[in-house]
């Protein structure tokens, strides 16, 4: 992941304050004011509003303008290549933590404990996770919390109710998922 410029770091390094949300960056920078009153509304509920979707877009519609003012103000003060430097490590460390591919992503779970039906179980799951996640344009953590992968994986492949999976392990259910469905 490289040419990232992070305006929080950008901003630290100009004002000195660790944090400094966009409202304020933008009203400090250019001198402009925007309505934050959609940033608390649910987010998670589909469709958006009308409303939410203005917001959305106008919550970056200054950005191009906030780092021109932001990247001019860091080169009079010969900063610019110092938090450039900053951005693409932590940029690189936020990846290098976080990245995880998806043939691998159950191994993110797994114990070394589980026997191979038990990780055939976790390889299931991840991946019914992963590919329900991106179908529906949500978290992986809300469809499945990573805490209940070893619950999940602990159970036997018969229980409650059945939840199909294409994997070893065909059938995968317990008390959780089936309240959660």
């Amino acid at each position: 992941m490289t040419n990232i410029f992070d305006t929080q770091i950008a901003l630290s390094y100009l004002t000195g304050q660790l944090q400094m949300g966009y409202q304020q960056a933008l009203a400090d920078q250019l001198d402009m004011h925007i309505d934050k009153e959609h940033s608390q509304s649910d987010w998670l509920q589909r469709p958006l509003t009308d409303e939410q979707e203005q917001y959305a877009i106008d919550d970056v519609r200054y950005l191009p303008a906030l780092y021109l003012s932001i990247e001019h103000a860091l080169k009079a003060q010969g900063l610019y290549d110092y938090v450039w430097a900053d951005c693409q490590l932590y940029a690189s460390d936020l990846y290098d933590t976080q990245h995880v591919e998806d043939e691998a992503m159950y191994l993110t779970m797994a114990d070394y404990r589980y026997n191979s039906q038990q990780m055939a179980i976790l390889k299931g799951v991840a991946t019914w996770r992963e590919e329900l996640a991106r179908a529906t344009n949500q978290p992986r953590t809300f469809v499945i919390k990573n805490k209940q992968y070893e619950r999940l994986s602990l159970k036997s492949q018969t229980a409650c109710e059945s939840w199909h999976i294409k994997q070893p392990c065909t059938v995968v259910c317990c008390d959780y998922m089936a309240k959660s469905c």
